[in-house]
């Protein structure tokens, strides 16, 4: 899921990335009020859909949900603010590699549904800037695209291609990330036991 703000003017600009690691709507868990955000599904896949007051009362029940959803909404906070940094200062370029990133490690796959066009939008920024950084990294021999469909070849350079943004992003989802991974791993061994 793309996380976008639209201006009156029709210019939109992306300000996080959700995949199946996290959740979306978080002001109807918090609130009742509406948001001047919305999120925009550019891959196909699976999602669920919860009522809110059905999450909100497993906030109030479960101390380990609440504090793993904090944990996300800490991490989705600092993602936010690397990308206005990132869209101030760092080339289109950059930011082409670091979006193609995060959407390949949040869709656990180096090929991404996604055209040139819904990249652009995302990043607010022209349909010709993502093409020609695109085409350099086609050149390059670090991805390979049709029309609607992106594949990362070399992750390595596509990395060296990106902006410090990424790492520093992934830094920030870090503490949610392990604490998921000890929540499964912590599952499985009640099944073990329960056996």
């Amino acid at each position: 899921m793309s996380l976008r703000c639209l201006l009156s003017s029709g210019v939109t600009a992306e300000f996080g990335q959700v995949g199946s690691e996290g959740l979306v709507g978080f002001s109807a868990i918090m609130d009742k009020n509406p948001t001047v955000s919305t999120a925009v599904a550019l891959t196909p896949g699976r999602a669920y859909r919860l009522e809110a007051g059905v999450v909100r009362k497993a906030l109030d029940r479960s101390p380990r949900f609440r504090r793993t959803l904090l944990t996300f909404m800490m991490g989705h906070m600092q993602e936010s603010a690397q990308l206005i940094v990132c869209s101030t200062h760092h080339s289109v370029a950059q930011q082409v590699s670091r979006s193609l990133l995060l959407a390949s490690d949040r869709l656990s796959s180096p090929t991404i549904n996604l055209t040139h066009e819904q990249l652009a939008l995302g990043l607010g920024c022209r349909r010709e800037a993502v093409s020609l950084a695109a085409a350099q990294l086609k050149s390059n021999g670090v991805i390979q695209y049709n029309y609607g469909k992106v594949a990362i070849i070399d992750r390595v350079v596509l990395e060296h291609s990106s902006c410090e943004c990424y790492k520093a992003i992934r830094r920030g989802f870090a503490p949610f990330l392990a604490a998921t991974a000890s929540e499964e791993r912590d599952q499985k061994m009640a099944g073990i036991q329960g056996v």
